[in-house]
């Protein structure tokens, strides 16, 4: 249930996201919180930026 709601509120948001087979790793993030930032990266892989959202 937790990945459809997931999906769903993405889906609100237009990011999309499609299905993949193969290599699913390689995630990279960074969580503005009110107490700072929070993060974490694969660093087996090389990764890029994208913003999700600026209402922080």
């Amino acid at each position: 249930m937790k990945v459809k709601k997931l999906r769903m509120n993405y889906q609100q948001k237009d990011i999309k996201l499609k299905k993949t087979h193969g290599e699913h790793s390689g995630i990279h993030l960074i969580l503005v919180t009110p107490d700072g930032l929070d993060g974490a990266a694969d660093k087996r892989r090389e990764g890029t930026v994208r913003l999700i959202s600026n209402n922080y």
